[in-house]
């Protein structure tokens, strides 16, 4: 299946959005500038076709990290609703980022894990 980063208008899905705000956005938010790469290399692994398929088939990546969505995240997401003015957007958005986390792919330091290989 193929997955689109934009819709017919040529916005931002909010699919993308979630799976840019799980790399980019935590990765340069945890690590700064070298946005995490001299301590762990490349963080890109992951394409968001393969994020979006596993989030589609409801595959548990690494049991380990499988948690509820940290309330932080929920007030971050509530406060980008109302100074976006896009609540829906952003709740579609939030709902993506907690089965991410519910299904194992964010690691401990809240970014999408570099690989989904299976873990044992």
């Amino acid at each position: 299946m193929s997955f689109s980063a934009v819709d017919a208008n040529g916005r931002f899905t909010p699919e993308f959005a979630a799976y840019t705000k799980v790399t980019l956005v935590n990765r340069f938010l945890t690590y700064g500038g070298d946005m995490g790469i001299s301590k762990y290399g490349n963080r890109d692994g992951i394409s968001f076709a393969e994020f979006m398929n596993a989030v589609q088939e409801n595959r548990v990546v690494n049991p380990r990290y499988a948690r509820a969505l940290p309330e932080h995240v929920v007030r971050s997401s509530r406060l980008n609703a109302q100074l976006n003015g896009n609540v829906s957007f952003e709740n579609q958005k939030l709902g993506m980022i907690e089965k991410a986390y519910s299904l194992g792919m964010i690691g401990p330091d809240v970014v999408l894990l570099p690989s989904f290989e299976a873990i044992a």
